[in-house]
C-alpha cells in the first residue's frame, strides 16, 4: 500500500512537470527595456535635456529589478514590484494608520486645497461623514511610514490614502495601461517635532500630476517615483505615433509638495 502510493506521489509530480513545461518562467513574460534616447524637459524652449541622476547606475538598476519577475505576464501597471535580493533597492514600509487619527489630521489639508470652499462647520462636517463612510465600505486606506521623500537628508512623515474599488482592482490585475487609476495620494509632514500636525506651511500635499498614480521606491538611499505616461516615440517630433513609457523620476524639494526630474524611460513588450 505504502509503495502504491509512493508510485502515485511521483506519477503526479512527473505530470505536474510536463504540464508546467518543466520549468517556473512562463513562455509569455514580458520583457522591460531601458529606453536610449534624449530626455527632454517639455517647458523649456527650445527643449533641454535634464540633467543626469544623481546617482547613474538607477536605470541599468531598475531595468534588472523589472526582469526578474519572470511570473508577471502583464506588465506591472499599477504597483511595480522591488526586488530586494538587488543590492540597493529598498521598498517603503507601509504601516497601516488609524483611520480616524488620519482624517482629524487630513481635513484642514482637503479644506486648503478644495476647489469648493468649505468655509463653514456643517461642509466641514460632511466632509469628515464622507470620508468615514468611505473606510467603513473599504473604498479608501489610510497607511503612514517615514523616509525622506524629497532627498534633503532630511526624514518626512508621509500619509498615503490610497483607493480600492472594483475599478481599480480590474485594472491593476489586467496590467493595461489605459485607465490606470489615478489611486493615491500622498501627504508629506516635515519632522521637526515629535507631533504629527498640520502645519499650514511646513505640510505639503503631493498628488500625481500626470499618467497613473505615482509609485515610490528607493534605491541607494535615495527616492524615486515611476509612472506609466503615454508620450511621442520620437521626442523632437509631436506629430507622431505616442507610445506608452514607464518614466522613472528623482525627488527633489520643493516650496509645495515635491518636484521630480526625469531620469529613466522604459518600454514593455512581449
Amino acid at each position: 500500500m505504502k509503495g502504491l502510493r509512493m508510485k502515485r506521489q511521483v506519477l503526479f509530480s512527473l505530470l505536474t512537470i510536463g504540464l508546467l513545461g518543466g520549468c517556473t518562467e512562463p513562455s509569455n513574460a514580458g520583457e522591460y527595456k531601458l529606453l536610449n534616447r534624449p530626455l527632454l524637459m517639455k517647458s523649456t524652449t527650445p527643449y533641454a535635456p535634464y540633467p543626469k541622476a544623481t546617482d547613474p547606475s538607477i536605470c541599468k538598476a531598475y531595468e534588472k529589478n523589472l526582469n526578474s519577475f519572470p511570473n508577471e505576464i502583464h506588465p506591472m501597471s499599477c504597483n511595480r514590484k522591488i526586488n530586494a535580493d538587488i543590492k540597493g533597492f529598498e521598498e517603503v514600509k507601509w504601516k497601516k494608520m488609524d483611520s480616524d487619527k488620519a482624517i482629524n489630521l487630513l481635513v484642514p489639508i482637503k479644506i486648503k486645497t478644495s476647489r469648493v470652499p468649505i468655509d463653514n462647520e456643517e461642509r466641514r462636517s460632511k466632509l469628515i461623514k464622507v470620508l468615514n463612510e468611505d473606510v467603513n465600505l473599504g473604498i479608501i486606506k489610510f497607511s503612514i511610514a517615514n523616509f525622506d521623500i524629497d532627498n534633503d537628508d532630511r526624514a518626512d512623515t508621509i500619509v498615503l490614502q490610497s483607493y480600492h474599488t472594483t475599478k481599480e482592482f480590474t485594472a491593476c490585475v489586467d496590467g493595461k495601461l489605459k485607465g490606470i487609476p489615478r489611486y493615491k495620494k500622498y501627504y508629506i509632514f516635515s519632522m521637526d517635532s515629535d507631533e504629527l500636525v498640520f502645519n499650514e506651511k511646513k505640510t505639503k500635499n503631493f498628488n500625481y500630476k500626470s499618467g497613473s498614480a505615482f509609485n515610490i521606491f528607493r534605491f541607494n538611499n535615495r527616492t524615486y517615483l515611476d509612472t506609466w505616461k503615454k508620450d511621442y516615440i520620437d521626442p523632437w517630433q509631436h506629430k507622431n505615433e505616442k507610445k506608452w513609457f514607464l518614466k522613472v523620476y528623482e525627488t527633489r524639494p520643493a516650496y509645495a509638495g515635491i518636484a521630480k526630474r526625469l531620469v529613466c524611460e522604459f518600454t514593455y513588450s512581449k
